[in-house]
């Protein structure tokens, strides 16, 4: 995604627009993907148990990962 708004798509109007309310631009990404690293490293901070009003099939104990306004919703045990 970086590639393609470095090559001229200033902003991405994603699924989650809904609730971001905004397009998401580079800065978005980039923090999404340093967040997403901390998870795959295990160096992430504050990460939280993560309480769906339903069942989300196939994960057993979900966590999330926030940080400013990113959210990382995952399960521990598939994520690498």
């Amino acid at each position: 995604m970086l590639a393609f708004i470095d090559n001229g798509i200033p902003r991405i109007y994603c699924g989650h627009y809904v609730y971001l309310k905004k397009p998401i631009g580079k800065e978005y990404i980039a923090k999404m993907l340093s967040r997403a690293e901390e998870l795959k490293s295990g160096t992430a901070k504050d990460v939280k148990p993560f309480r769906a009003d339903v069942p989300l099939a196939g994960y057993h104990g979900p966590l999330i990962a926030a940080k400013e306004d990113v959210f990382i919703v995952y399960d521990p045990a598939i994520l690498k």
